[in-house]
């Protein structure tokens, strides 16, 4: 039983992270699809 709260507390922290981990990916996934898609636009109008 008592290690049970400091379990719980490390799948918290694990789930936590995880978190964060995917935010993050997510968030350069789309920094990275604008950044492409403004360089083709940029591209586009000097063509």
């Amino acid at each position: 039983m008592a290690s049970k709260p400091r379990l719980i507390g490390e799948c918290h922290f694990f789930a936590a992270c995880a978190f964060w981990v995917v935010k993050l990916a997510v968030f350069d996934a789309i920094a990275k699809s604008f950044r492409i898609n403004t360089d083709e636009a940029y591209l586009n109008e000097l063509s």
